[in-house]
């Protein structure tokens, strides 16, 4: 059974629950209250006196996430599934219990599940703001946490084990 939950909310992220990433409205809302009010404050001054704004560590499976005990999640948003098909070409919910599960389709699935993760991320989260920024000729400036980047790269090594 599969189902999508929201993250509890989070002292961390002022008692909400974690930004969804994955989510272009998401995005475009956080530029709209965050990159959008400094440049109309200070917009000359982008690129010179301010060479960048600093966004710390954003991240898609953020260790500040909390559900349920005993409950396996993986990062998910709406619109995943379209752009899934749209970029591995099958349904994901064909094979996502083999994400979970050993079994003949278990490589597959693990790997195109966290590849079309990875450029929903990119594409979504990284390469919005950096249009936003090249649109006014400022430069993106990113910080990211790594811990999930981690994650990747042991998930990898145990999947390709």
């Amino acid at each position: 059974m599969l189902r999508l939950e929201i993250s509890e909310k989070s002292e961390w992220f002022n008692h909400q629950a974690p930004p969804d990433n994955l989510n272009p409205a998401t995005v475009l809302k956080f530029l709209e209250l965050t990159h959008e009010k400094y440049y109309e404050v200070v917009g000359d001054a982008f690129g010179k006196t301010i060479p960048g704004i600093f966004t710390d560590e954003p991240s898609l499976a953020d260790r500040h996430a909390t559900f349920p005990a005993n409950r396996g999640w993986i990062p998910w948003s709406y619109g995943m599934e379209a752009f899934f098909r749209e970029r591995r070409g099958y349904d994901l919910f064909d094979l996502l219990p083999y994400h979970y599960f050993e079994g003949e389709h278990s490589s597959k699935i693990r790997h195109d599940y966290w590849y079309t993760i990875t450029e929903r991320y990119s594409e979504v989260y990284s390469g919005t703001i950096a249009k936003w920024c090249q649109k006014r000729d400022y430069p993106p400036s990113f910080h990211y946490n790594t811990s999930w980047i981690e994650k990747i790269r042991l998930l990898r090594t145990i999947l390709l084990d």
